[in-house]
């Protein structure tokens, strides 16, 4: 992580929401965003009314987009050509908004692969995630 990535989420999230909103839709799926989207969701907490709206919105939400959210279940497999499923897990663990974490892990398939390296860190973000997991 970069300092230059910490301010572009903290230049984010003085923005109006729609305007997060906007900047979200155009770049959740960009993996050169995800580093920003984890400083985002640890300064905001995932707490912006709007921005989890347009997040959990079963006809257009941007984790649909994203994960395909609500279609059925969330990828149950993450690697190195698709590792929205690690960035959303970080996300999650950032914004430390548990209510959030619930909601979203309970849409996860009872099995999930990891074929990356997964860091220790990486190891401790999925667990605490998990442990939200009624399944």
């Amino acid at each position: 992580a970069t300092l230059q990535e910490f301010f572009a989420a903290f230049h984010l999230q003085r923005l109006p929401e729609k305007e997060q909103v906007e900047f979200w839709k155009l770049h959740l799926m960009n993996p050169t965003f995800s580093i920003v989207l984890r400083f985002f969701a640890g300064l905001t907490g995932l707490s912006s009314r709007e921005l989890v709206k347009q997040l959990t919105k079963p006809q257009i939400g941007l984790f649909k987009k994203f994960l395909s959210l609500f279609t059925t279940t969330l990828p149950s497999e993450c690697d190195l050509s698709n590792p929205q499923l690690l960035f959303l897990f970080h996300a999650l663990y950032e914004s430390q908004n548990r209510q959030l974490t619930r909601d979203i892990v309970k849409h996860l398939n009872n099995s999930i692969k990891f074929r990356i390296f997964l860091s220790p860190f990486d190891e401790i973000v999925v667990s605490d995630c998990l442990s939200q997991c009624n399944h």
